[in-house]
């Protein structure tokens, strides 16, 4: 028996290369079709209530810092800086497209360092000017965000209408680095924070002063996010993020939709005080709902409680418990938030909803919540770390033992976190537990002295006697100011607690607590006690100064996390006193350079992969026929 080795034809390889080109041109067609979907489908995405856009007058505030030269991505060589000037030209004809009366005004401010920030073109309905001066914008050094907005404030002042809604478009790819009157480089990183509180401070005067709503825009991956949509919420815009030059265009999209119908947003907060009032260093809180409800004709007929009526909008809250209802047309609405179990509304008071008057499409801020957690004492497992600011700090490290006092036992540490941007640590308590927390102020340079701290979390007593417990001992033998803190009560218990400490290097703490126990008859307990509310002393942190070094920004398309929330606690626990600095010789690091910012992105070459797609298609097919 012979055997013999076929070898394939050229025809049969003619016909596999065929076959495989067929493949290459369908997947390239569908990966097309699927991202153009997603484009449309984002510039469609827009909660609008109403279909009307009020007249507006509009500023484009258009950031030429030489980071806009950078390549769009990897696969687009084309700068940055094209792509936002054919977005922004996009823009100014959806606008034209819409308003056939004449009723939007559009304007132009392009920004870089103080000199070099311009006013391009002054409120006009001409439309046509305003897309001449965004095509003669050339790249300039720096960037000053607080010249723009400056300008901007100047021109709504000068020519904006009145009784015509406001607003201001922001794009820019990184951060400020100059403000208005600053000395030449090099710059330190006190400079580039002082740029943000000014830049943010002459945006806030321009809604104080003309109302002017910012829509927010961060372009590219290396955006200052926490810094950019801070603006936004604080005028009652939208912040969106930007990371292709796709999602810039249908961002411009949706905004010219939106922009002249109002906005109303605010914030859901753990009011740790439980006394209707919002406080400094009160968290907000994640993932409540909030329903908007409306419009209605007068404010009489809208429901300032719960209503059969339909919700026109619902929305989360964020990470840091704010909310935001955009595309609102002119009227009266309810805002209402949803309840969580467990929690009481403080504020509004009785569960009553928000009442708000939408005017010429001006957006509506600070329409906030507050909420307190029903404590029940210790059962509710929560207990809190808090400490006073150090000069200097850029994080506390929170380290929380469980002790076990009266016995031979070794304490076990529980936690070790590092905390940033608050002066509490929340964890899990047991009833009957006593815990210990030591805090250390850290920077550049490393770790400060540790401050040290404990408390027990009491078991419920019963209703036949009511204890009060008063442990005192020295934390430290130089300790002179003292925290006095009393743990929310119960219906049958006021524990009373002075926790002294001190963040000092030669910390040497002896607690020797003397509880005394006393029995007290008391009356017969009805069934509806009314207990008597001790609120929390309000404490007052001591700011860190401007030299604190700035935190990086947070790359890519995720956002940034915020602080996490804290709900009410039954036990705290406090670090004291204030003001204690770094030891000698431990410097804070100063001046530190700005470093270089490497302009990515993640654009399209849309057409190019439509064509080449099309074109392997159509040639595999044919030459498949003709073979």
């Amino acid at each position: 028996m012979n055997l013999r080795i076929r070898r394939p034809s050229g025809r049969s390889l003619i016909v596999f290369l065929l076959g495989l080109l067929l493949i290459i041109g369908t997947i390239l067609t569908l990966r097309e079709v699927q991202r153009q979907q997603e484009i449309r489908q984002r510039a469609a995405s827009a909660p609008t209530v109403c279909s009307v856009n009020q007249p507006t007058d509009t500023m484009i505030l258009f950031d030429k810092s030489p980071t806009m030269q950078g390549p769009t991505s990897p696969t687009d060589s084309t700068p940055r800086f094209t792509r936002a000037k054919e977005a922004a030209i996009s823009f100014v004809n959806l606008i034209g497209a819409q308003d056939t009366t004449q009723n939007q005004q559009l304007g132009l401010v392009s920004f870089a360092g103080e000199a070099a920030t311009t006013l391009d073109s002054q409120l006009t309905t001409d439309l046509a000017l305003v897309k001449t001066a965004i095509n003669n914008i050339t790249l300039q050094f720096e960037t000053c965000i607080e010249c723009a907005a400056k300008l901007a404030n100047e021109e709504f002042v000068a020519r904006g209408r009145p009784n015509v809604k406001h607003a201001a478009i922001l794009l820019s790819d990184g951060k400020p680095t100059r403000y208005i009157g600053i000395h030449p480089q090099p710059y330190s990183d006190a400079d580039y924070k002082e740029a943000e509180v000014r830049a943010l401070a002459e945006i806030k005067k321009g809604y104080e002063q003309s109302g002017v709503t910012y829509f927010v825009i961060g372009f590219g991956t290396d955006v200052n996010t926490i810094f950019l949509k801070d603006i936004a919420v604080q005028t009652g815009g939208r912040y969106f993020f930007a990371p292709t030059a796709a999602d810039l265009q249908g961002i411009f999209q949706e905004i010219s939709t939106i922009i002249g119908k109002g906005a109303i947003s605010g914030k859901v907060i753990n009011d740790l005080s439980g006394n209707g009032v919002l406080e400094a260093g009160e968290p907000g809180l994640q993932g409540w709902t909030v329903n908007l409800y409306g419009p209605y004709d007068a404010q009489a007929t809208a429901p300032s409680g719960p209503s059969g009526d339909p919700t026109i909008q619902s929305v989360q809250t964020d990470a840091e418990g704010k909310y935001s209802f955009s595309g609102v047309c002119d009227g009266y609405y309810a805002v209402r938030e949803a309840v969580k179990s467990g929690w009481t509304q403080t504020l509004p008071q009785s569960n009553a909803s928000r009442i708000v008057a939408v005017t010429n499409g001006v957006a509506q801020v600070d329409q906030d919540f507050g909420n307190s957690q029903q404590i029940l004492g210790c059962p509710v497992s929560k207990a809190v770390c808090q400490w006073d600011a150090v000069a200097g700090a850029t994080s506390y490290q929170v380290i929380v033992n469980e002790l076990f006092p009266g016995t031979t036992k070794t304490p076990v540490q529980l936690f070790d976190a590092s905390v940033q941007g608050a002066l509490f640590y929340t964890f899990d308590a047991k009833p009957g537990s006593t815990y210990q927390c030591r805090v250390s102020a850290v920077n550049s340079c490393g770790n400060g002295p540790q401050g040290i701290a404990s408390d027990s979390c009491p078991v419920p007593p019963t209703p036949t006697n009511t204890p009060s417990v008063t442990p005192t001992g020295t934390l430290s033998p130089t300790v002179s100011p003292t925290v006095t803190n009393t743990p929310t009560p119960t219906v049958t218990s006021t524990p009373s607690l002075t926790p002294t400490g001190t963040l000092s290097p030669t910390l040497t703490p002896t607690r020797t607590p003397t509880p005394t126990v006393t029995n007290t008859p008391t009356p017969t307990v009805t069934n509806t006690p009314t207990p008597t509310r001790t609120p929390t002393p309000t404490r007052t942190p001591t700011p860190l100064p401007t030299s604190t070094p700035r935190p990086p920004s947070t790359p890519g398309p995720t956002e940034p996390a915020s602080p996490t929330n804290t709900p009410q606690p039954s036990t705290v626990i406090v670090i004291a006193p204030t003001n204690t600095p770094f030891p000698t010789g431990v410097p804070i690091p100063t001046n530190t350079p700005r470093p270089t910012i490497a302009p990515t992105g993640d654009g399209t070459a849309s057409t190019f992969i439509g064509i080449a797609a099309a074109v392997l298609t159509v040639l595999g097919g044919v030459i498949f026929i003709l073979l």
